[in-house]
């Protein structure tokens, strides 16, 4: 692979305890910023921190290649409209992708079928891929287990070590199987391979679709009408011709006597005491934000506190090359001053964080509720709407007090999330009432919210 000189950057922020090297032509760049400069000496404590990841526009830089694969659910609940649309937008893809470019399609049902092995387009090509698109059909259950492992094994076989290798997977169902799903997206997410879930209509398991999406750093997006489906899959191939950084990994080290306590809404990989969060492909001009917690051992009036390290080690995808790495580093000092601790807080870092946790807790409870343990998915969604208001409050966000209305309106549907104990032989299934179908777009609508917040870029 090609490499192109990109410089280390450790980026400084108004001076709150973040160290800098600056580099102006780096194509991508990371800060970390905490939530406050200062904490207070002589008692442990909490703090968290802002990692800021962006990339540079290019304005004339050429596309990598692509190799895309497309797993589509064709089970029965597909039939009408749905699959129609379906094979609309495997369309608006095929048209949408460039000769040289590689493209797989796989559908699932009762069992998973490759009807485009990885193949190179160009004239030839597309009019037999067009022929097998229109074959699609809906019948049977919901395999997307299997769908996805021949998804990735296609993307897999034809990798691209110089280009970018994703999965789109469009599901509107509940896996016959689920037990092998995620650990199948985090094996993509090992070999390059990233995966945008799209969770379509309101039956699917919202839990699960965000799960493979993380796991192999990519991205989860909730379509509501199968009509939607064509323009989301067409700006996904939009995006891959924006992507400048592919394979990224953030890899964080807390600081002596620190403890990393959570990654808010993400789904890192833990190993002793470094932390990895799949950051998956960077396209150009694009930002994002973690809020990570820390918990904080006593530190003496005036001493420096080593907050973490953050090194994002990624592969350039504009010129190839060895992969790059950027670092930065967080670091306060330590005060007996309470007033002044409390004065050195940064809003906007503090918003974000506040914003994140309310985020974070709505993924949570959703989870929980749909793992039965309704209790406890209750009693953090009440403490998480409290919260978000006290802080809507004292940060003056109206951004905080609708998420706080949201958890609200989220309670009342939490039940419907619970399985219904299996129907003995004697008795006919329950139908669903029309307030099941309320509750399930309340579940889907406010997940997707919080999942969009965290997932959020400029």
């Amino acid at each position: 692979m090609r490499a192109i000189s990109l410089f280390l950057l450790l980026v400084a922020c108004g001076g709150r305890g973040v160290v800098t090297a600056p580099a102006p032509v780096n194509l991508v760049t990371v800060e970390v910023t905490p939530a406050r400069s200062l904490v207070q000496a002589g008692k442990r404590g909490t703090m968290a921190v802002r990692v800021r990841i962006r990339t540079r526009q290019l304005p004339s830089a050429a596309s990598p290649p692509v190799n895309l694969g497309l797993v589509i659910d064709t089970s029965g609940s597909m039939e009408g409209e749905a699959i129609a649309d379906a094979r609309a937008a495997a369309r608006a893809v095929l048209d949408s992708m460039k000769d040289g470019d590689r493209l797989s399609l796989v559908v699932f049902h009762s069992t998973a079928e490759v009807l485009v092995p990885s193949t190179v387009l160009d004239a030839r090509s597309r009019a037999t891929i067009a022929e097998r698109i229109r074959d699609m059909k809906a019948h049977g259950t919901t395999d997307l287990q299997a769908g996805l492992a021949h998804g990735v094994e296609e993307v897999a076989r034809a990798l691209k070590p110089d280009g970018i290798n994703r999965i789109v997977l469009l599901s509107d169902g509940v896996p016959n199987d689920a037990s092998a799903v995620v650990g199948s997206a985090q094996g993509a997410g090992q070999r390059g391979i990233s995966i945008t879930a799209l969770g379509l209509g309101l039956e699917y398991d919202e839990t699960l679709m965000t799960a493979i999406a993380q796991n192999a750093g990519g991205r989860f997006h909730f379509i509501r009408d199968s009509a939607q489906v064509a323009s989301v899959m067409r700006d996904e191939v939009l995006q891959l011709r924006r992507v400048v950084a592919r394979n990224a990994q953030l890899v964080l080290t807390p600081g002596p006597a620190v403890t990393l306590a959570a990654v808010l809404g993400q789904a890192p990989i833990q190993s002793g005491r470094v932390t990895q969060v799949p950051i998956g492909e960077l396209a150009q001009g694009e930002t994002r934000e973690l809020f990570i917690e820390l918990s904080l051992g006593s530190h003496v009036d005036g001493s420096s506190v080593e907050l973490a390290d953050a090194l994002l080690v990624f592969e350039d995808a504009v010129a190839g090359g060895a992969p790059k790495e950027r670092r930065a580093f967080a670091g306060v000092k330590a005060t007996r001053d309470l007033s002044a601790v409390q004065q050195s807080a940064d809003p906007e870092v503090v918003r974000g964080l506040e914003r994140a946790r309310a985020s974070a807790a709505t993924i949570w409870v959703i989870a929980e509720a749909r793992a039965g343990r309704l209790a406890a998915a209750r009693q953090r969604l009440d403490q998480a709407a409290r919260e978000a208001r006290t802080q809507a409050r004292k940060l003056d966000d109206k951004e905080l007090d609708r998420m706080a209305d949201s958890l609200d309106e989220l309670r009342p549907a939490l039940p419907s999330l619970v399985a219904p104990p299996a129907p003995t032989a004697a008795a006919a299934p329950a139908s669903r009432s029309p307030a099941s179908f309320e509750d399930a777009e309340v579940v889907k609508q406010t997940h997707s919210d919080a999942i969009e917040s965290l997932q959020s870029t400029d």
